[in-house]
C-alpha cells in the first residue's frame, strides 16, 4: 500500500511536512536518509552518492597504492642500507652475522655502536710477564745494620731487572 499525502490526516501531513523541512535543513542527514534508500531500491538515481562513492573508492585505491609504493621504497631502502653495513662489518674483519646477533641480544640499535662492542669483547687482555719473580723477604740483619745502603742497592737491583728486559728500540 502506497503513502500519499491525500490518504494523511492534517496531522500526518504536518508531522511529514516538519520531517521533510527538517531533513532539508541537515545535508548529511539528507544524504544518509538517500543512501539508506539507494541500499533498498537499487535502481533508484541518486547520481551525486554514486560520484561520491566512485570518488571515493578512487581515494581508497589511491591510498593503497601509495602505501604500496611507500613499503617498496622502504624496504629497498633498509635493503641498500643493511648491504653498505654489512660491507662496512666485513671492511672491519667482523661477520655481520655476528655483529646483528649481538644488536640483538645486547639491545645495541647502531651498527657502528656494535661493531666498536664486538671489537672491545674481541680485544686481549694486557699480557702478563711469563715468569713473576717470587717475592723474597730481605735479610733482616742486612737491613737493620744499613737502611740506606739496602734501600740503595734494592733500587739498584729493580731498575737492573727493568733494564734487562727492556727490549733495543722501544
Amino acid at each position: 500500500m502506497a503513502i500519499s499525502l491525500e490518504n494523511m490526516t492534517d496531522e500526518q501531513r504536518e508531522q511529514a511536512v516538519r520531517l521533510f523541512s527538517f531533513v532539508k535543513q541537515n545535508p548529511d542527514i539528507e544524504k544518509q536518509i538517500r543512501r539508506e534508500a539507494k541500499k533498498k531500491h537499487p535502481n533508484m538515481q541518486a547520481p551525486d552518492l554514486d560520484l561520491e562513492d566512485q570518488l571515493q573508492a578512487q581515494r581508497d585505491e589511491f591510498r593503497e597504492e601509495l602505501q604500496k609504493r611507500d613499503k617498496a621504497t622502504l624496504d629497498a631502502l633498509q635493503s641498500q642500507r643493511r648491504a653498505e653495513y654489512h660491507s662496512k662489518i666485513k671492511s672491519n674483519g667482523l661477520d655481520p652475522e655476528e655483529i646483528e646477533r649481538v644488536m640483538v641480544d645486547e639491545n645495541i640499535a647502531n651498527y657502528d655502536t656494535a661493531i666498536k662492542y664486538v671489537r672491545a669483547q674481541k680485544q686481549l687482555a694486557p699480557a702478563t710477564a711469563e715468569s713473576v719473580s717470587p717475592m723474597t723477604l730481605p735479610d733482616t740483619k742486612d737491613l737493620w745494620s744499613d737502611k740506606n745502603g739496602f734501600a740503595k742497592r734494592t733500587a739498584f737491583d729493580a731498575i737492573n731487572e727493568l733494564k734487562s728486559r727492556r727490549v733495543l728500540g722501544q
